[in-house]
């Protein structure tokens, strides 16, 4: 580097942390990945050379985000990966990345003596050369950052950088000896939404006469085709009439990256154990309502034993009671968890498409209500578990219960669609459209429940009331 590059002063750099990771190709094949950890971003972004490398599906998702001082820009398309990392054998992390033409410079911006930091020899760091200028692939946010942090920390000295252990390995980051650094600017990676404020008069209107607008017919991301193609493969009508679905998954179900679920529900029920013992009107609500759920089929008793190391691996909800004291039906819900991480740091939702919005927005719903001098609304009662759950993955819903602490506890496996768990919105009412294409007798029903402008069960215009 020329002479007159350089500062006449010493100057403190900072150094920025990052990990070497591997990310799974479509294909299931590592591939190398740089990352720079900004827990200053609200979301996670990836090089559009990276990407080309990985080759992996994109989607259309526009974002507007800005950094310092609002400077509003534009992504249009998304990719999600599977970070697996080189420390840490069983640890995975699914992130959705916005992607850029370029995330930063490389990174450090010179070459560091790493010798003068004292790192522990015995530290395992998750990029070990973080000290040689690289390009960076992925810029992992705050979305994702917290997920992979632990909590120990090691402090190398004053004025200088700090240690922090991540299921990545160690990341170094923070303030570096002085020493003669290249005349430029600093590199800043803070990210966040667009400022409303840089917005022109003329855009304000746009979206506000957007916003007046009935929706437009919706267009499905990859992710989203993919959950309703699932659906359409999969789904079955049984002898009784009812339907049967299969989860939407996104990975294949012979690599479902699972570990142990049990720990944290135990210890999760024993709190809620706790805390009916305590209210003893309370435990019988809940009781009731555990007791409903298999006398209706929606459940069943399983053995489980949870020392047995050779047993299907099984996926634990872990629930809880929410009390609504103003609902006039049902005051007490209990919630089930499907977002609870295992072992290996997934979740059953992580593993799940999500699907898309079947039934029209509230917005679009409203406006109809001001179509016609009456209207109708009913409640399809236990919608959710009208649906039942293929056999085959039922393992993935099980929930703890004992009538009493100083029973052994039970495994209750749900049979159905599960709230809690993220695609079952859209696998049931996806079967309630199904089930309306199948609607032959009954044309107005019909009617109301595939056409998205008439959602309510029939247009009360068409049916004469008494004056």
């Amino acid at each position: 580097m020329p002479s007159e590059l350089l500062v006449g002063k010493e100057d403190h750099e900072i150094l920025l942390a990052t990990a070497v990771v591997d990310v799974l190709s479509e294909n299931g094949y590592p591939v190398k990945a740089r990352l720079i950890l900004d827990n200053g971003s609200q979301c996670s972004f990836a090089s559009e050379k990276f990407v080309r490398k990985l080759n992996n599906k994109t989607y259309d998702n526009q974002i507007q985000f800005s950094g310092i001082r609002c400077t509003p820009t534009v992504s249009n398309k998304m990719l999600n990966i599977v970070i697996c990392s080189n420390i840490h054998e069983n640890f995975r992390l699914k992130v959705s990345c916005a992607i850029l033409p370029v995330i930063t410079s490389k990174l450090p911006r010179i070459p560091l003596n790493k010798n003068r930091l004292n790192i522990p020899s015995e530290f395992r760091l998750a990029d070990p050369k973080f000290h040689i200028p690289s390009d960076v692939d992925v810029l992992l946010g705050a979305d994702a950052y917290y997920d992979i942090l632990l909590p120990q920390i090691h402090r190398v000295g004053p004025k200088l950088p700090t240690l922090q252990l991540t299921r990545l390995g160690w990341i170094i980051g923070g303030q570096l000896p002085p020493q003669r650094v290249p005349k430029q600017g600093k590199v800043s990676l803070l990210c966040q939404n667009a400022c409303e404020s840089t917005d022109s008069l003329g855009e304000i209107l746009s979206r506000f006469w957007e916003f007046e607008e009935l929706p437009e017919s919706k267009f499905l991301s990859a992710d989203e085709e993919l959950a309703e193609q699932i659906f359409i493969q999969t789904h079955v009508r049984l002898k009784d009439g009812t339907f049967q679905v299969d989860f939407p998954f996104n990975c294949p179900t012979e690599k479902i990256p699972l570990g142990d679920s049990f720990h944290i529900a135990e210890r999760r029920f024993t709190n809620l154990e706790k805390r009916l013992q305590k209210n003893q009107e309370l435990f019988s609500t809940y009781k009731n309502f555990i007791d409903e759920y298999v006398s209706l089929k929606h459940a069943t008793y399983v053995p489980f034993n949870s020392t047995d190391k050779s047993a299907e691996i099984k996926y634990f909800l872990p629930h809880h009671c929410v009390i609504k004291e103003s609902s006039e039906t049902t005051k007490l819900r209990v919630v089930f968890d499907g977002s609870t991480k295992t072992s290996t740091g997934f979740s059953l939702n992580d593993l799940l498409h999500k699907g898309y919005q079947v039934q029209p927005e509230l917005y679009d719903i409203f406006c109809r209500f001001h179509q016609h001098s009456y209207v109708l609304t009913c409640d399809i009662e236990k919608m959710y578990r009208q649906v039942k759950m293929n056999p085959s993955q039922r393992h993935l819903q099980n929930i703890l219960w004992r009538n009493s602490p100083q029973e052994e506890l039970k495994c209750i496996q749900l049979s159905t669609v599960t709230y809690g768990v993220t695609s079952s919105s859209f696998l049931a009412t996806s079967v309630l459209k199904e089930l309306a294409s199948n609607c032959k007798g009954f044309p107005l029903a019909k009617k109301a429940l595939l056409n998205r402008r008439t959602w309510t069960m029939c247009s009360m215009a068409q049916i004469p009331f008494p004056s």
